[in-house]
């Protein structure tokens, strides 16, 4: 499968400050489905059979991806041993942005539940271009608020369930 043509920083900036705009607005912009698409300027792609990782918990991130097509199930481990079920993300989702940023260890496992075609952007590419785009990396810290609140959620979540079943 052939790369998309790899826009310009000019343009990423451009896009990128549409992206923030909107964002800042708090508008739910057409221009927030234009970011990914910028992002994928800077990736290859990578397709995952039904029940292949994309990553494992614990493991160092290279990068991260954004999904095509297809269904990616994120889950954790529990201290007991037990898997618990975070997300299922489909087309359009970012997944393992905050770790390809800070470089610490993956918090989740992902597996493909469904024949996936990814984007995947490297660590090293994304980083590039954060440094020569003030505006993308401010895109980026919007998303990471984001992923931060979705992951707030789901310990909400986790929290609640494990009260329900005490006697």
């Amino acid at each position: 499968m052939s790369l998309p043509a790899r826009p310009s920083r000019r343009k990423i900036a451009t896009m990128s400050a549409k992206v923030l705009n909107s964002m800042l607005m708090g508008e739910s912009s057409p221009f927030a489905q234009e970011l990914p698409k910028a992002l994928a300027g800077m990736a290859g792609w990578r397709e995952f059979a039904e029940g292949e990782l994309l990553f494992h918990e614990h493991q160092q991130p290279d990068g991260f991806y954004i999904v095509r097509s297809g269904k990616v199930d994120l889950r954790i481990m529990g201290h007991l041993g037990a898997d618990f079920r975070t997300a299922i993300y489909g087309p359009g989702a970012i997944i393992g942005l905050g770790t390809a940023v800070s470089g610490r260890p993956r918090e989740c496992t992902a597996e493909a539940t469904a024949q996936t075609l990814t984007n995947f952007i490297s660590r090293n590419e994304l980083l590039r271009n954060m440094r020569h785009s003030p505006e993308l990396t401010l895109c980026i810290d919007c998303l990471l608020a984001d992923e931060v609140k979705r992951t707030q959620q789901v310990i909400l979540k986790l929290r609640n369930h494990g009260r329900s079943k005490r006697p």
